[in-house]
């Protein structure tokens, strides 16, 4: 009986054994986006880039918008570098991956038949900046959009003639995929593209005034992600450092209030506050946002313990040994709000 016990035992220790070896290890590359149109970085992000070992930044270039009054998309919110900033990448060996981001009101507007001109007129842009700030060696470029199921045929379109120019035959295409892309890629189908990068974020309804936080909350989290290891692409991660503020005036959606200090909220002369939400008792203007006596401001953040809790849940669901984790995004407000090991632990959270 003894004997027989301790060849279960060393049975059951081999098993293990073995389990862990064939375990195949993750390997996570460090990235972060930069969403802004001016291209400086300061001494503290450069020591931040460094000091996280980030490897990759994901660049936003442009917008494309949809022009009402001459009925066509055109491009907005074009990049400018800092010749200093754009030097210190170089030198310092990141690499940049070109981003777009297209409007899913583009999309819409456009026909079906005019898709490979607008692909045409993009491919040109994006090698006028590339020549322009001398960026080579690239090896990705991204698309990011919204895309729907009315608007995804010529989305589709769009990409597969994206693949076929000479800017992108010889290098890798990514989109951008939301949460419900992923979960009902049945129905919104999948990108012709080389791999996704999945938004983990901006989840919740942000314009219905009963919601808590819309950026992210791991319990809504966990209703996206049953089904991220069986999506037909290999995906990258993007978790959120940023907060914003969404107005609501008689409770309706009025937009978003970015970059108000946390000062201007805790002053008890201009707002009344319970718990995330903070009512004006004062018609007030604060960062040139008009703001009336009665708005509510819904204070949301990206937490610390929300992302952890978020990136537990979506561990064990990720399939792939090799992706990217980037945060989004790069600049002084949002990372001031974290600390340098926190910021550590987030990327290591994945591993």
């Amino acid at each position: 009986m003894l004997m027989k016990t301790i060849k279960t035992a060393i049975f059951f220790w081999i098993l293990a054994i073995m389990n862990i070896s064939c375990k195949q290890e993750r390997k996570t590359t460090r990235a972060f986006y930069y969403w802004k149109s001016d291209m400086i970085l300061d001494s503290t992000q450069r020591k931040l880039l460094t000091d996280l070992q980030v490897k990759k930044l994901y660049i936003k270039l442009f917008d494309v918008t949809w022009n009402q009054e001459q009925e066509k998309p055109v491009p907005s919110a074009k990049i400018s570098f800092d010749p200093n900033s754009l030097g210190w990448l170089k030198q310092s060996g990141t690499e940049i991956i070109p981003s777009i981001s297209i409007s899913n009101e583009t999309l819409e507007k456009i026909r079906l038949e005019t898709t490979n001109e607008l692909g045409e007129r993009i491919n040109s842009l994006l090698q006028n900046f590339l020549g322009e700030y001398g960026i080579g060696n690239v090896k990705e470029i991204q698309v990011d959009c919204d895309w729907t199921t009315t608007s995804k045929e010529k989305y589709f379109e769009l990409l597969k003639y994206l693949k076929m120019l000479p800017l992108f035959i010889d290098r890798q295409l990514s989109a951008t995929i939301r949460l419900n892309q992923c979960k009902n890629y049945n129905s919104t189908g999948i990108p012709p593209v080389n791999r996704g990068l999945l938004i983990c974020y901006n989840m919740g309804n942000l314009k219905n005034p009963e919601t808590v936080n819309s950026i992210l909350e791991a319990a809504e989290l966990k209703n996206y992600i049953n089904n991220v290891n069986a999506y037909p692409l290999p995906l990258d991660i993007a978790l959120p450092l940023f907060e914003w503020n969404v107005l609501f005036r008689k409770n309706e959606f009025k937009g978003v209030v970015s970059n108000l200090p946390d000062s201007f909220l805790h002053n008890s002369l201009l707002f009344r506050n319970n718990k995330n939400n903070y009512e004006l008792i004062a018609d007030t203007i604060l960062n040139r946002y008009e703001l009336k006596k009665g708005d509510i401001l819904r204070k949301e953040t990206s937490e610390y313990g929300e992302i952890l809790k978020s990136t537990a849940a979506l561990s064990p669901m990720l399939m792939s040994p090799d992706f990217t984790i980037c945060l989004y995004h790069l600049d002084s407000l949002s990372i001031s709000k974290f600390k340098k090991t926190e910021l550590e632990a987030i990327y290591n959270s994945l591993h």
